[in-house]
């Protein structure tokens, strides 16, 4: 049988006010709901669990709302789902992803197309996309190795794909406004990397989804009152 793969999808909330400084530019969350959903429903679920969040968490429509995405092309459908529900929304493609696919390319750029190349991330920490993009090409341009020109090339598209959600990312650093999701990349990596990705398991996408359900409850610090909910479940089928 062949490898199964199947679209896992996580979101977490929290208030700005429950970022804990631990250091320059470093935070931890001292709140936050993480949600989770592997179902194939057109992102039914996810879209409503992500909602719920929001709510619990204390989004009215006179909330002011900041989202961060990774950039996939399905992320962006979920955040719109908040939208009619609060007063702004901000969607933000995240900086820690940005810089990520950056550093990935890196070694595939000559050393003589390095500095146009931190141009172009330069650009986008400074919310211009048009520009950025014009570097890329350049360096494309230049290259000879068609793995490097490929690998470029994904690059710019991924920022031509979000340039709607490119923003100051320099400004908000210096008023103190949130431009990275590298906080809620922990739950990530506690929900999902750590025991899903495991190449030793596998796993239906059935399964996956009521594992997510127990580890978002935990990493929420919520099993408790999720419990009692099954629980109260349970009885009422019995009864």
């Amino acid at each position: 049988m062949g490898k199964q793969s199947f679209e896992e999808l996580i979101s977490t909330v929290y208030k700005p006010e429950d970022r804990e400084s631990i250091g320059k530019d470093h935070w931890r969350l001292t709140n936050k709901l993480s949600v989770g959903s592997a179902k194939k429903d057109h992102q039914k679920t996810i879209k409503q669990q992500t909602l719920n969040a929001c709510k619990k968490m204390g989004m009215t429509q006179q909330t002011d709302m900041t989202a961060l995405c990774d950039g996939a092309s399905n992320c962006w459908s979920v955040i719109e789902t908040i939208r009619p529900h609060c007063k702004t929304l901000t969607s933000i493609l995240d900086w820690f992803h940005i810089g990520k696919k950056f550093k990935e390319r890196e070694g595939n750029i000559p050393q003589a197309y390095r500095d146009l190349y931190d141009r172009a991330k330069w650009h986008l920490w400074h919310g211009r996309p048009k520009t950025s993009m014009i570097r890329l090409q350049q360096v494309q341009s230049a290259l000879t190795d068609p793995v490097a020109k490929d690998k470029v090339q994904a690059l710019l598209n991924y920022v031509n794909n979000n340039r709607d959600y490119i923003v100051k990312y320099h400004f908000r650093r210096l008023n103190h406004q949130v431009y990275t999701s590298q906080l809620a990349e922990t739950s990530v990596n506690s929900l999902i990397n750590a025991r899903q990705k495991n190449k030793k398991m596998q796993w239906t996408r059935e399964g996956a989804h009521h594992v997510l359900q127990i580890r978002t409850s935990l990493y929420s610090n919520n099993w408790l009152n999720d419990w009692q909910v099954v629980k109260q479940g349970l009885y009422t089928e019995a009864a």
